[in-house]
């Protein structure tokens, strides 16, 4: 999956013209100071997609919080992830695109080395 790095003042406005008008389903991965900034309000406001999923992350998400994740990808039948916050918040978004499509709990894939096989596109903010 190509990768394309966008930085600086403004950037965050440019998502809605990364992502474009779709009928996708986004689960935004976020931190509650992200909702309190205004961050994933401007975030979703930009997005036309057909649906938002908003899930908060805790700080150090383990391989459990990876696979309640992941369920919750698949049950609002999500294809896009946008991380939003800190170091934490977007390790748990890459997790999640990276495993979404295994049936395999993540700590399995961490003890063994398995190879991931899906790619979900994942926007990190």
């Amino acid at each position: 999956m190509p990768t394309k790095i966008i930085f600086g003042t403004g950037s965050v406005a440019t998502l809605g013209e990364l992502i474009g008008d779709s009928n996708s389903n986004v689960l935004l991965i976020a931190t509650k100071s992200m909702r309190k900034l205004g961050v994933v309000d401007r975030i979703c406001s930009q997005l036309n997609v057909n649906q938002i999923t908003i899930k908060y992350s805790s700080p150090l998400p383990s391989p459990e919080d990876v696979d309640k994740m992941v369920q919750g990808f698949k049950s609002e039948y999500c294809d896009i992830i946008i991380g939003v916050g800190g170091g934490s918040t977007i390790d748990l978004g890459k997790s999640v695109a990276a495993v979404n499509g295994s049936p395999t709990p993540t700590i399995e894939h961490i003890q063994k080395g398995l190879q991931v096989s899906k790619n979900t596109p994942f926007y990190a903010i």
